[in-house]
């Protein structure tokens, strides 16, 4: 899955982002709630992680105005039955205690993903191509095609962004993680790969801008 952590404190943000790359999920990390409010607002995420503190109070009440549906697994450190009651009527999809345990936290994300999955299809279709951003298999013409989680992740933006021009830059943002750095032709390489699995005119470089996708997979 790909997941939003929205949480200020570094030490439990880094614990729950190794947590959940070591369950195969890629996670991408905000520090406060308006920016993770933006992410969501833009960004095709499966679920939200969201450490409840004084200034993300009102997050999940501005999240449902906005009928941003993004499931939100709320974590707190509040015990009482009425404010976590509070928790889940502004909005969150479900509520844990800090820290979370491991198994309990994958589980609890599953389940409140699946429940979204009956509103609102997690599949993406474009140029003869489905990509499943929950179990993350991708095919072509029916047929499966093998691709990295880095691979998949590109591709995902893409599918989300057709015919935008998409940066180096905002690339390589999303393949980096919050205590990782990337080489600097780690993006060429992965579109390059994608080219060769998938079609070389399905992603096409805009020189010195980026690139963007549209072009007709049978045009290959």
């Amino acid at each position: 899955m790909r997941l939003l952590l929205i949480s200020e404190e570094v030490l439990f943000s880094g614990y729950l982002l190794s947590m959940l790359k070591d369950s195969g999920h890629h996670t991408d990390w905000c520090r406060d709630a308006i920016q993770g409010e933006q992410s969501l607002g833009i960004e095709p995420y499966c679920a939200a992680i969201l450490e409840l503190n004084e200034k993300s109070k009102n997050f999940l009440l501005r999240l449902r105005k906005r009928y941003i549906k993004t499931p939100v697994l709320a974590l707190t450190d509040e015990t009482s039955p009425g404010i976590r009651a509070d928790i889940l009527n502004a909005g969150a999809d479900d509520c844990m205690n800090i820290p979370p345990e491991p198994d309990e936290l994958m589980a609890r994300l599953n389940a409140i993903v699946r429940r979204n999955q009956a509103q609102a299809s997690p599949v993406l279709r474009r140029w003869g191509i489905t990509l499943d951003t929950v179990s993350r298999e991708v095919s072509m013409a029916g047929h499966p095609v093998s691709l990295t989680p880095s691979e998949t992740l590109i591709l995902e933006v893409f599918m989300m962004n057709e015919k935008r021009l998409i940066s180096k830059s905002f690339l390589e943002g999303k393949l980096s993680s919050w205590n990782k750095t990337i080489s600097s032709n780690l993006v060429e390489v992965h579109i390059s790969k994608l080219r060769h699995k998938l079609g070389k005119n399905i992603i096409k470089t805009v020189y010195g801008l980026g690139y963007r996708t549209g072009k007709d997979i049978s045009d290959n």
